[in-house]
């Protein structure tokens, strides 16, 4: 399961984000694919809305500042050739700022903690 998390700084535009499943890491035989979102778009909102089904086609979104997005893919919405993801950010028009970050968990090959890396 992978949760990625999109927080929308300040806005001048409105982009359209899309995902797609993909066959390698260079994106090669990318398709748009429809995924699970949750959004807080009102400015200095901090609570999300329900999970809502979004179209392989995106969303646009919102020109406030200070939004934030989650959007959840299972392993089973990808095809079985298929196993990367990709998010798209279009063209806004005029400046957007914005930062993503996926956090996965259900892993194949869980362990009770990661590995400390401190010597």
């Amino acid at each position: 399961h992978a949760s990625i998390i999109i927080t929308g700084g300040a806005a001048t535009g409105a982009s359209t984000v899309t995902v797609s499943e993909n066959t390698d890491a260079a994106q090669s035989g990318t398709t748009a694919i429809a995924f699970k979102l949750a959004k807080e778009i009102t400015a200095a909102g901090d609570t999300l809305g329900a999970l809502t089904a979004v179209a392989a086609t995106g969303f646009a979104m919102s020109t406030n500042n200070g939004t934030i997005y989650v959007i959840e893919l299972d392993a089973a919405d990808l095809s079985a050739a298929k196993p990367w993801v990709t998010v798209h950010f279009g063209d806004p028009s005029g400046s957007v700022i914005v930062s993503a970050v996926a956090v996965l968990s259900g892993g194949r090959y869980a362990g009770d903690e990661s590995a400390t890396a401190i010597v």
